[in-house]
């Protein structure tokens, strides 16, 4: 989303700097472009959640509950709402995941 608002206050500061028609019109397909993408990845992180949380149900007898793996994986679930009772409409509005304490390479 943060993505999406630079692009339009970029484009409207081309608009008033009288940019040249090709490149601001270009500029708009690129917004365009975020504006799409950014529901689909919102809907993309939702089902893997969902597909996480299915995979701890299921195999919750064979995975170690003190490791960290389950440990942030179960945190991440709770961070989004996911596997509780409370309905998932409210990971469709507003979905931040912090990935800074991810290590290269390494996957959540």
């Amino acid at each position: 989303m943060k993505e999406v608002e630079e692009n339009k206050a970029k484009l409207e500061k081309m608009k008033l700097e009288n940019r040249d028609f090709y490149d601001i019109k270009k500029f708009g397909e690129v917004l365009g472009e975020s504006e799409m993408m950014v529901p689909d990845s919102r809907n993309r992180l939702i089902q893997n959640l969902q597909e996480l949380h299915q995979y701890l149900v299921t195999k919750s007898d064979d995975l170690n509950a003190e490791g960290e793996w389950f440990i942030t994986a179960k945190k991440l679930l709770c961070e989004h709402s996911i596997g509780n009772s409370e309905s998932n409409e409210k990971n469709q509005e507003s979905i931040e995941t912090n990935i800074e304490s991810l290590k290269e390479g390494e996957a959540f």
